[in-house]
């Protein structure tokens, strides 16, 4: 009987543990509101400076608007999961709408480290989700680095 309270016990501290560590979990939609400015890219393992200097405005909790040199604008949706371990984002764009021609959601890992945002995402709707913040060449991934520019208040 004893060694069986012992075990509740031992249980009941673990179950403690798991709960103060999830609540201190950052809410990284919250997190990563407000405008970012691309500072470095690599587009299937190959350094790019397309889209350097590009502004993105993370909004909500699921919408975000890409802002390019010349008053372009490009919506989509994201969706996060902290859960998984690398946090995981899927990206859609207005361009990538089955429903107006596009290939779909494109899946991708992102991280946070303070003012600082990566995301590597699959270049199609049809490739697998990236396991590491790399682009390499003979993959899909596109690597992103942002830098933030305002948080949303």
């Amino acid at each position: 009987m004893r060694r069986f309270f012992v075990a509740l016990l031992f249980a009941a501290g673990l179950l403690v543990g798991e709960r103060s560590a999830a609540a201190a979990e950052p809410d990284l939609a919250a997190t990563i509101e407000g405008k970012w400015k691309l500072v470095a890219t690599t587009w299937y393992g190959k350094e790019s400076k397309n889209e350097v200097g590009l502004v993105w405005e993370f909004q909500g909790k699921d919408r975000f608007t890409m802002n390019f040199a010349g008053g372009r604008t490009l919506e989509g949706r994201y969706w996060l999961d902290t859960t998984k371990k690398p946090w995981q984002v899927d990206i859609e764009t207005t361009e990538d709408d089955p429903a107006v021609g596009g290939g779909g959601r494109r899946k991708g890992i992102v991280s946070l480290d303070g003012d600082r945002l990566q995301l590597c995402v699959s270049g199609s709707a049809g490739a697998p989700r990236p396991t590491k913040m790399v682009s390499k060449i003979g993959t899909l991934d596109i690597l992103r680095s942002l830098e933030r520019l305002e948080q949303k208040q």
